[in-house]
């Protein structure tokens, strides 16, 4: 399952089609990644605060 923001394009120009489905709830748990070592600041650190 994607966010149709992250396949825009490729719906518009055909390369990918959107398969609408009916039955169970799709559920995505959200996940945040970045890369060891780094520290988040600002806007991702209050974003990730929120979230959790």
């Amino acid at each position: 399952m994607l966010s149709s923001l992250a396949v825009t394009a490729e719906l518009t120009a055909a390369t990918l089609v959107a398969v609408p489905f009916v039955g169970l709830p799709l559920r995505r748990d959200p996940r945040a990644v970045w890369a060891a070592g780094l520290q988040l600041t600002g806007p991702a650190r209050d974003l990730f605060a929120l979230a959790t």
